[in-house]
């Protein structure tokens, strides 16, 4: 009777192995499958780090949240909390000093780029980014680890509450304007001064406003337009004292950026680095980039939909 009794429940342990063990290899050809599914599309997908998640709904959700303060202070709460602390090699020496860690918040690794090139060459030229497009100064930003590390800014940026966000996200890292100056610019930059009708699209993840007159042609859709304040970029250095050699130059632009990269260049100005989005321009990328070529610029890389130009004078 007993071994009976012990004949079936071995059999039913084998069997409830087996089972179990088919369970858990079909659980992991259906993750396996998923993970390919997900991991193709990001790899399909053109664009940044953030272009390419952003496609999650979920995702996009998050980063939505994000950009009304959740991202900011979230920083501030974890990394911008964690440091390494250096310590003097006698007591004599100085108190010992911390390092904190940071994030390169550009959207494709642009601004740890930049930043290397810099430190490997003899940079001498005024620490100045002009961020034109500089939407809520953090999420994709190419100004705001260079603001962290004392580089003076000019942020222009058209709509009211991303501009307000580009102050809360940046202003806590700016030192007094003895030691360096952040200048917030609410308006776009186009052909001509004045007011021009401007888009806010619905896609806040994407980041996708743009001049109603632009040759924008993404299919986003269109939430509200609004009448914002418009430089030209003739009237915009002369305003805001633009050096003619300069740091960092980053235009995204949304449909108007070779227009306006362009009136910089005949102008005479030359930042020795420029981070350019061809995206929605009505210019072909070949064509812009042989025109920066006879004006000394040189291709140094395409991150995301960016590409980075080099000034070699």
């Amino acid at each position: 009777m007993y071994r009976q009794i012990s004949v079936v429940f071995r059999y039913f342990i084998v069997t409830f192995l087996v089972a179990e063990l088919i369970l858990f290899n079909c659980a992991l050809f259906y993750a396996y499958f998923m993970i390919k599914g997900a991991l193709t599309s990001f790899s399909n997908t053109n664009g940044g780090f953030i272009d390419k998640i952003s496609t999650n709904p979920s995702i996009k959700s998050l980063l939505e949240a994000g950009k009304d303060g959740g991202l900011s202070k979230l920083l501030e709460e974890t990394v911008e909390r964690v440091f390494l602390i250096s310590y003097p090699k006698n007591e004599q020496d100085d108190m010992p000093k911390l390092t904190f860690l940071g994030v390169d918040m550009s959207n494709a690794g642009e601004f740890g780029f930049v930043y290397r090139r810099i430190q490997t060459s003899n940079f001498k030229q005024n620490r100045l980014v002009i961020d034109i497009g500089a939407n809520d100064g953090l999420i994709s930003s190419n100004s705001f680890n260079l603001i962290q590390l004392g580089w003076n800014a000019i942020l222009v940026e058209p709509v009211p509450s991303q501009m307000d966000l580009a102050k809360s996200n940046t202003r806590r890292f700016v030192r007094s304007k003895k030691y360096q100056n952040v200048t917030y610019v609410e308006a776009a930059i186009g052909q001509r001064d004045g007011f021009s009708e401007f888009v806010i699209t619905d896609d806040l993840g994407t980041m996708q406003n743009h001049l109603a007159s632009s040759h924008h042609s993404v299919g986003v859709g269109r939430k509200s337009t609004i009448q914002v304040k418009c430089f030209s970029v003739k009237t915009f250095v002369s305003k805001y004292n633009v050096p003619k050699k300069f740091g960092v130059l980053s235009i995204d632009a949304e449909g108007t950026g070779d227009k306006i990269l362009k009136q910089f260049i005949k102008l005479g100005f030359r930042p020795t680095y420029i981070i350019y989005e061809a995206l929605h321009n009505s210019e072909p990328i070949l064509e812009t980039m042989d025109y920066l070529h006879q004006n000394g610029y040189f291709p140094q890389s395409k991150r995301g939909w960016n590409y980075i130009f080099e000034y070699q004078f």
